[in-house]
Formats: C-alpha cells, structure tokens, sequence
C-alpha cells in the first residue's frame, strides 16, 4: 500500500464527511425555524411537515452515500479494480473493446447498486410525503431510456478518448478534449427537440388570458416566445417546476404542468420572465463555456493520471491501461468535483439573482416572482433556511429569504429609476 492509496483515500472521506456534516448542520438549523423573515410563510403544523421531509432526506442521502463509499472501498481494497481487468484482458486481450468493457461493466454495477435506492426514494420517501406520482412502468422507462442515451453517447465518446490517448499520447489531451467539447454542444442544440421528449410529453400552452399575458410579455422583454410548452411533470411528482434550455433556434421554455396548477397567472408570468432572464443573460451558454473549461482541465489531468504508474498501483492494478486510468481518475476526481462544484454553484447563484433582477423589472413589481418562490418552497417541503456550508457546496439557487430581499430592493431601484 502506498503512500498515495492513502492520500487518495483520506481525501475521498473528507470530502465524504464534508458533505455529511452540511446536511446535518442544514437539519439542525432548520429545526430552530424559518426565521423572522419567513415565518409567515408556512403555517406551524405545515413547517414541522417541512422539518420531517428534510428529516427522512438527510438520513437517506446520509445512508446512500456511505452505503457508496463502503462498496468502493471494499472492492478497492480487495483488489477489484484489478480483478476486474484482469478478467477483460482474457476476454478481449487489451484495447478499445477491453475498454469498453472495463468501463461498462463498472457503470453497470453502479447502476444497479444504485437502483434500490433510486426505488426507495420514488416509492417510499416521496410517496410518503405525497409528491410521487411516478408508476412503476414509467420508472423502468426512463432508467431504459437513460441507460440507452447513455451507450449511445458513452460508446462512441468513450472509444475515441482511448483511440486519442493510445495513438496519439502527446496531444491526446487535446483532442479527447475536442471530441467531448463537440458532444456537449451538440447536446445542447438538441436535447430540447430530441432527448427531452423522450421523457417529457409537451404541449403547447392553450389560448386564453394567459396566453394573452405572455404575448404582452413578449413585447415588452422583446423576446419571442412562439414555443412556450407545458411540459407533463404531473406525471411523475406533484412538485412544480419550469426550465430554460438550448440554444438559439432550439432554445425551450417550459412550465411544468403542476405550475399552471397550483399558482396564479400573476406568479405564473412572473417565473416566465424569470427564465427569460436566463436567456436574455445567456446563462446557458454561460454555463456551457465553464463546462468546457472545466472539461479542459480535467483531461489535461488525465493526461497526467494515465502517465503515472504509482497511481495504478494506489489501486493495486498491475497493467497500466488508458481504459483503467480513466476509471480510477474518476474516483481521485469526485472530491475535486466537490471543489469545483462550490464556484459552479457560486455562478448559478449569481445568475438566479441577475434572472430575478430581470423579472421584477420585466413585471413591474417583486411580489409575483416572491410569491410564486413562497409557494413552491411551501409546496416542496424545501429547506427555507438552509446553513451556509450547504448554500456554498451545492445550492445552485440562492435562500428563498436572501432572494426575495433582493428583489424587493430591485424593486425599490426600478421604482426610484422610474421617477
């Protein structure tokens, strides 16, 4: 055992108990109260509801990620990765295709490690709180359907890295990187018009007053809206939802059935504009081009990772292989995510308040958008006050209180603007 199995391992339960020690700190301060700011926002009896929800989601995501941690080390440390590698060898003989094996087969058992858990929380947690509406055909479709797009798209990226990094070593970094990049944005251009209605039924949003509403919008923001959809979400939870995404002409604004439900036409426009926010501003591309970046870096490190040999031997394997390092640099990488994760978040952060900037002034005023948020934090048992190490890890949106003191003092700037 070297000293870089170690260091690989402390590092991973770092991070392990990082994470851990966020949820429970956000479980401990939600159980003092929303706070002064919120606390007629959710009735007693709703918000002790609101406590038990966050509750049962802390344990559980507390018992998945050790549950993932144990498996990892223990098929780590009795040898697995190499096991694993010596069994395709003898099967393929070494390549792409032992490639693609070592790396499917572990994506594979990943998967299915994951599904009972994937199974508990649709069908147990969610349904005891009442938010799944997701049937068991609808379940097994979509895992079909995710682990379909996931072949389609993970062979073919997957064989070109190796080839890259086999063939040409001494930019392979470059060219994996490349190869990806084109992916990422092909994805981009087609998921709303391909993929999504995989899982997603969508139908154009009716004629009437507040499809008269959103015309006038239009005008005003100066954004056509020729595609706005309502998107099926009923079908799998009664939580409510809207998104933006694509670009250019294939660009989607969506609002999820549940929405039109349960909100107002006031609170539902003032979401809309929220998103045309998103896309006046750009966050998608935004967001694609820190993605990029991201991606650069990280397969310049694989080209690190896949050169030196005493970080195989930190997982005991004896072959050194581009397939393996790829897969083992995945694991050494989950922490650095955690890392890079906190400036992502950071972003998406910042561009939810430019977007909530935007709605107000698109609107007129802040209540409809912080009515809207109230509700759909209320609706979804959402943690209205969640601890500061939490927000920085991964709440790509800022706390609802935080969010709508700033839009009320957008208000006030846009008021002032206008005398």
């Amino acid at each position: 055992m070297n000293v870089w199995t170690l260091g690989i391992a402390a590092f991973l339960l770092l991070a392990l108990g990082l994470d851990l020690a966020a949820g429970f700190l956000s479980l401990s301060r939600a159980k003092k109260g929303p706070g002064p700011e919120l606390a007629g926002m959710v009735p007693p009896e709703g918000y002790e509801r609101v406590l038990s929800y966050l509750r049962a989601r802390t344990v559980f995501s507390t018992v998945a990620q050790v549950f993932d941690m144990a498996v990892l080390l223990a098929f780590w440390f009795a040898g697995g990765f190499n096991a694993w590698d010596q069994a395709v060898r003898r099967l393929f003989g070494g390549g792409i295709l032992s490639g693609l094996c070592y790396l499917g087969g572990l994506a594979l058992a990943s998967a299915l490690l994951s599904l009972p858990f994937e199974a508990y929380d649709t069908f147990i947690l969610e349904q005891r709180f009442g938010f799944n509406r997701t049937t068991v055909k609808t379940f097994l479709a979509d895992r079909a359907k995710g682990a379909a797009l996931a072949v389609a798209l993970g062979v073919p990226v997957a064989s070109g890295v190796m080839w890259f990094f086999t063939r040409m070593p001494a930019h392979a970094w470059l060219y994996a990187w490349a190869l990806c990049a084109a992916v990422a944005v092909l994805l981009q251009l087609i998921a709303p018009s391909v993929i999504l209605p995989w899982f997603f039924r969508f139908q154009p949003l009716e004629q009437g007053s507040l499809r008269d509403a959103v015309n006038a919008l239009s005008r005003k923001t100066g954004f056509p809206l020729q595609d706005i959809t309502v998107a099926d979400g009923s079908r799998r939870s009664a939580k409510a939802n809207a998104f933006f995404m694509g670009m250019g002409k294939n660009r989607r604004v969506a609002l999820f059935d549940t929405l039109l439900a349960n909100h107002t036409d006031d609170e539902i426009l003032a979401v809309l504009a929220h998103e045309i926010g998103h896309a006046k501003g750009q966050h998608s591309l935004m967001g694609l081009m820190v993605s990029l970046l991201v991606l650069l870096l990280m397969m310049f490190l694989l080209s690190l990772f896949v050169a030196e040999r005493s970080l195989f031997s930190a997982f005991f394997v004896v072959e050194p292989s581009v397939y393996a390092g790829i897969a083992l640099f995945g694991i050494v990488l989950s922490p650095v995510n955690l890392a890079l994760g906190i400036f992502t978040s950071a972003l998406s952060r910042r561009n939810e308040r430019a977007a909530d900037r935007f709605a107000v002034r698109a609107v007129g005023d802040s209540e409809g958008l912080a009515s809207a948020l109230r509700k759909l934090s209320r609706d979804n048992y959402a943690n209205p006050a969640p601890h500061p190490l939490s927000v920085i890890l991964h709440y790509s949106h800022p706390p609802l209180a935080q969010r709508i003191q700033a839009m009320r003092a957008a208000a006030r700037d846009a008021g002032g603007a206008s005398r």
